[in-house]
């Protein structure tokens, strides 16, 4: 991962608001995981949000900036992605 790449994910977990994360992919590379617009008011407005900790495991969801629109809890920024992309979300 390049130095900047680095620094903007150093930067975003600091600050426990993401556009995006990065997943490992075959050869040590990593690419973006994408978020699709939000299932309730269609905005491309997701974030990932870091909520805290439980048991040595970081809690994230995803939520949509526009509608409130969220997914549940989850251990890794892929679960609470795919619950996102699938659909699985409620109004706070």
């Amino acid at each position: 991962m390049g130095d900047m790449m680095m620094y903007a994910v150093i930067a975003g977990i600091a600050a426990g608001v993401f556009f995006y994360m990065f997943k490992k992919v075959s050869g040590g590379d990593y690419k973006p995981i994408e978020l699709k617009n939000c299932p309730l008011c269609g905005k491309k407005t997701a974030k990932f949000v870091t909520m805290g900790t439980f048991k040595h495991d970081t809690l994230n969801k995803v939520i949509c900036t526009s509608c409130s629109a969220t997914t549940d809890e989850y251990t890794s920024y892929k679960q609470a992605a795919e619950a996102w992309n699938s659909g699985k979300v409620k109004v706070k």
